[in-house]
């Protein structure tokens, strides 16, 4: 892999996490322990419930913004996707269309089957 295009590739990821979660992302970080660079990050997804006593933060991803609502995750999917086209890196399959690598292929690669389209836990740096 290119080092610059990883560094690029951080920065926009960094940045679009921080904007879209806030201090809700919680633990990001770069891998390059496997052949393709990716980034896992933690997202604790918060909101504020008010009750006539108190007002406390709640974890819960259904009433989180990013994920509330129908196809909250093919959302976040195409605003990250948007995020970083200016690096020339395009958008995984949509969903229902994603499939799994055969084990068979993975095991001719000497990999462990992967998810091929992108995914947020495993942010890939391939083109499609």
């Amino acid at each position: 892999y290119d080092p610059a295009r990883v560094r690029a590739w951080t920065r926009e990821t960094v940045a679009w996490l921080r904007k879209e979660f806030g201090k809700d992302a919680v633990h990001i970080a770069l891998h390059l322990d496997e052949t393709t660079p990716h980034i896992h990050a933690l997202v604790v997804p918060t909101y504020i419930k008010e009750t006539k006593r108190r007002r406390a933060v709640q974890v819960s991803h259904h009433k989180h913004p990013a994920f509330s609502g129908e196809r909250s995750y093919e959302g976040c999917h195409d605003r990250y996707a948007k995020a970083i086209c200016s690096l020339g890196i395009e958008r995984g399959e949509r969903a229902g269309g994603a499939s799994w690598t055969s084990g068979e292929r993975a095991s001719e690669r000497g990999s462990p089957p992967v998810p091929a389209a992108l995914s947020l836990h495993q942010l890939s740096l391939s083109r499609r």
